[in-house]
């Protein structure tokens, strides 16, 4: 017996969103809600605030408000405050950009090339990826002996003075 996985309800919206596949009419109202929801809450709103502009503008329940939200957020891609903080970061570094084509124009190389700096800092290329690994966790270590015994000081003297084969 073959176990069919359950289709996720919202994965024709995503499809909608993302490969652009038509959606039937009932569907398209209903995105038409999601957009909304997902637009107030880039906008900055609370998603309290958000269920009571749909329950207003949609005449629809609270929980069915609550619903349409929290499809929203799945659907979108969960948090909007950082797809804002993220999109504010990309037109942030637009703008530098141009700014550094400007002053590369006047002839300002130094400057240009502190505003590309600033950019490439800002989009995370002069971060460090990854761990980094400390190379002096490789070198070998040095074999001590502590003894009060002369003989023994004198044999590991011997054996380090003697002459040794070379294999390659």
């Amino acid at each position: 017996m073959e176990l069919i996985p359950k289709e996720d309800r919202l994965e024709r919206f995503r499809d909608h969103l993302h490969r652009e596949v038509p959606l039937a009419e009932k569907d398209q109202l209903l995105m038409q809600r999601y957009n909304f929801a997902y637009t107030q809450l880039c906008d900055g709103e609370s998603s309290r605030e958000v269920v009571k502009l749909l329950m207003s503008a949609y005449c629809l329940s609270q929980s069915q408000s609550y619903n349409i939200v929290n499809d929203a957020l799945s659907i979108f891609g969960g948090n909007p405050t950082k797809a804002i903080r993220d999109g504010k970061k990309a037109v942030y570094v637009i703008r530098l950009e141009e700014l550094a084509d400007k002053l590369n124009e006047e002839g300002e190389y130094e400057a240009a090339a502190n505003v590309l700096a600033k950019a490439a800092k800002l989009q995370g290329m002069t971060e460090k990826e990854g761990q980094q690994i400390d190379p002096r966790l490789f070198m070998p270590k040095p074999n001590l002996i502590f003894t009060d015994d002369l003989a023994a000081v004198e044999i590991s003297r011997q054996i380090e003075d003697a002459e040794h084969d070379v294999v390659d």
